[in-house]
């Protein structure tokens, strides 16, 4: 059996070093990304104007306040299930979130307005309606239809975010401690090292 010369092994070598390197550094840092991140899935209700109601649940990153997940129901007549999220306006006063149904155009829209300056921390309570109101010219929550403008709004009368599981994040990621870090650091150079020995060994 003819063997393979032994500066094609070194370059072989070296080539997993370096892919090996490469998904450690990955994973380190996307660990350390998500680390520490706070994940809470809120229950929503509501009625809007013409009877329909709002329920379903939202789910936010309040670590970083972004929306994560959707899953909003608006019952008849209106009637749609809203999952995809188009976007957050951030204001000093408010945070107007919109989803649209999946696999439809932009249009129709929920509007999901949360009277806080931020979404970081955020711990759920009522919602911007036409009973609740946010501060002047905040968009208050609605279902919004049309090919507009002008669009033609289906106004929250009342509804509100409550944090589902008693009020406790439904799941929050490890965060790292710094002896853990270091931990983890010591490991990866041991790795390289132990591979670093192997190629210039072939």
């Amino acid at each position: 059996m003819e063997r393979k010369p032994k500066e094609t092994n070194s370059l072989e070598e070296n080539l997993r070093l370096r892919l090996v390197l490469a998904a450690l550094v990955i994973v380190l840092f996307a660990w350390c990304a998500y680390a520490g991140d706070t994940v809470v899935t809120f229950n929503a209700s509501g009625t809007f104007a013409d009877g329909a109601t709002l329920s379903g649940t939202l789910t936010l990153d309040t670590t970083t306040g972004e929306p994560m997940v959707e899953n909003l129901v608006v019952s008849s007549p209106d009637s749609n299930t809203y999952t995809v999220p188009n976007g957050v306006v951030i204001t000093s006063t408010y945070q107007l979130i919109f989803v649209s149904p999946a696999g439809l155009p932009f249009t129709p829209v929920l509007q999901v307005t949360v009277p806080a300056s931020t979404l970081v921390g955020y711990s759920g309570g009522t919602l911007c309606s036409t009973t609740t109101t946010c501060g002047a010219g905040a968009s208050i929550s609605a279902v919004r239809a049309g090919s507009g403008p002008p669009y033609t709004f289906d106004n929250l009368t009342s509804g509100s975010l409550t944090p589902a599981g008693a009020g406790s994040p439904t799941a929050t990621a490890p965060a790292l401690s710094p002896w853990a870090l270091g931990g983890l650091a010591l490991l990866l150079a041991a790795s390289a090292a132990m591979l670093l020995r192997r190629a210039q060994q072939a």
